[in-house]
Order: structure tokens, then C-alpha cells, then sequence
């Protein structure tokens, strides 16, 4: 399934919008769209949230930028599959940094590996030597796959990156299984540039919000 060409209902616009009005507060400008399948059934919620802390770490070690990024815990729900019952992730990241000019050495040895054509004009080059969009998806997964290689599954199954050309089906992608499994909160990863407030205070009821009956937690 294409995430950009998912059809959204009136429902999947009700659960993403304080998605979309925390995209609209803090400015961001989700550019990607990133899937991480394990090479083994993971059903241990806490490493999903470990990985996703290391995943968002490696990526601003390596671009030397403060990528932001939302990470989305998805349970594999088909029982004719090996892994179900297991975890995979998704995140929204913005672009990486355009200071392309004091390359580091990694960086250059990385980018020097690439399959995909050099950037020109029209396919999303930054400037004279800097990396197009494709050149970047392909960057951002062998970061991923290379470093996360005791966890991440190896080939094309293990990491899938898309560049986003509508946001809100990608949105709605990514939160489809907000209170079903867990709630929203728990499905929003932890390292997620996100602010939980809302979350924790309130759950999806049909076409619109309401507040969670027990807020114990928040005491």
C-alpha cells in the first residue's frame, strides 16, 4: 500500500487533526516517510521505543542537523504471517540539513556508494554537489540499516523510505491503529518531537475528542 495514495474517511481527519495542528504550531516540515521492519518477530514494546530513541540519534549524528521526527509503534495484526503479534515502526522526518558545502568524512564515503543517478536540475539537488531527493532517501536508509544492523532486517524489506507528497494520508497511515492496540500516547513513540499532553488527556470517540475517563496517571 501507497501511504500517499490512502483515501481518508471522516474518521481518519478527526483522529489527525491535533496531529496536523502541532505540525501547524511548531512549524515542521515532514519531507519523508520511513518504515523499519525487524529481521525478527519483535513483540517487546520497550525495544520499540529504544530503537526508535537510537534511530532519531544516528540520523542527527550523521547529517549533523536536528532532524525533527515522529516515530508510530504498528502491531503486525495477520495471523497468516510470521510475524504476528509482533512491532514495526514508522517515522516522519523532516529533510536533512542543507549545509552540503564541509562535507564530513563519513558523509563523503557514504555518498560516494550511492546507486542512484547524481542530483540535476529538476530532481531535487540543493546546490552544486549536494545530494537530490532520491540520493537523500537512500542516505537516510543506509544510515538506518547500516547502524541498526542487529535490529533492522537487511535488504529492501528491512527499511522503506518515501519522500511525502500529501501528509494527511501519511498521517493517517501511521495513527490508523490509535486505541485499538494501545492507546494514541503508546502508538506516538516516546523520542517523538511531539508534545503528549493532549494525548494523555484525550482519546479518539467517534467524530470528535473526549477526555480519557481515568487521568490518574497524570497526577
Amino acid at each position: 500500500m501507497n501511504p500517499n495514495q490512502y483515501q481518508l474517511n471522516e474518521y481518519d481527519q478527526t483522529r489527525i487533526r491535533p496531529l496536523k495542528d502541532q505540525i501547524q504550531d511548531k512549524h515542521l516540515e515532514f519531507r519523508y516517510l520511513m518504515t523499519i521492519a525487524y529481521w525478527y518477530t519483535n513483540k517487546d514494546y520497550a525495544k520499540c521505543i529504544t530503537d526508535a530513541q537510537k534511530t532519531r540519534r544516528l540520523l542527527r549524528d550523521f547529517f549533523k542537523s536536528d532532524i525533527r521526527c515522529w516515530f508510530f509503534v504498528e502491531k503486525h495484526t495477520d495471523p497468516s504471517q510470521k510475524n504476528y503479534g509482533g512491532f514495526h515502526l514508522h517515522a516522519l522526518l523532516e529533510d536533512p540539513s542543507d549545509r552540503w558545502q564541509n562535507l564530513t568524512e563519513r558523509q563523503k564515503k557514504w555518498m560516494g556508494t550511492l546507486s542512484a543517478p547524481a542530483p540535476a536540475v529538476g530532481t531535487g539537488a540543493l546546490a552544486e554537489g549536494a545530494p537530490g531527493t532520491e540520493q537523500k532517501m537512500l542516505l537516510i536508509q543506509k544510515v538506518v540499516q547500516r547502524l541498526q544492523k542487529q535490529t533492522v532486517a537487511q535488504g529492501s524489506r528491512g527499511i522503506d523510505v518515501r519522500k511525502i507528497y500529501d501528509l494527511d494520508p501519511c498521517l493517517s497511515y501511521c495513527s490508523k491503529q490509535f486505541e485499538h492496540f494501545l492507546p494514541s500516547y503508546e502508538v506516538i513513540a516516546a523520542p517523538s518531537d511531539i508534545d503528549f499532553q493532549f494525548f494523555l488527556r484525550n482519546k479518539q470517540d467517534g467524530l470528535q475528542y473526549r477526555p480519557r475517563k481515568s487521568q490518574n496517571f497524570l497526577a
